[in-house]
């Protein structure tokens, strides 16, 4: 009988865990989702509606209604943390243009300013 050495390789090592998935483009923001639905308040001109649909991330979507106003307006827009709490900011853009509401989430209700074309507009509430 011959001796013959025989290698004997280690076994391979075991596959690389899956890579960790990417962060979303907009981390969730807590409260921001149950600030969907109906809000009804006052803008210079009379009536506002708000019907929004904002979406975990801050994400906001809707359509508005303004009493000085015919039809409805498009609404975009994003909810953001501030130190004294949740702050919704909106653009409404109508045939007659563009408007940026900004205002703070307290007690159910918001209230801000009202800008266009980078001068005060006046003053608007909502509530639930």
């Amino acid at each position: 009988p011959v001796a013959v050495a025989v290698a004997v390789a280690a076994p391979p090592p075991p596959p690389a865990s899956p890579p960790a998935e990417k962060s979303p483009a907009y981390a969730t923001i807590p409260g921001a989702s149950a600030l969907s639905g109906l809000w009804l308040g006052k803008a210079p001109g009379g009536a506002l509606a708000l019907d929004l649909i904002v979406s975990a991330d801050g994400r906001v979507t809707g359509r508005a209604r303004r009493g000085d106003r015919a039809g409805e307006a498009a609404v975009v827009g994003r909810v953001n943390t501030s130190e004294d709490g949740l702050r919704l900011e909106l653009q409404i853009t109508d045939d007659a243009g563009t408007e940026s509401y900004s205002g703070l989430v307290a007690d159910g209700a918001v209230s801000g300013r009202i800008t266009a074309e980078g001068r005060l507009a006046g003053r608007f509430s909502v509530k639930r």
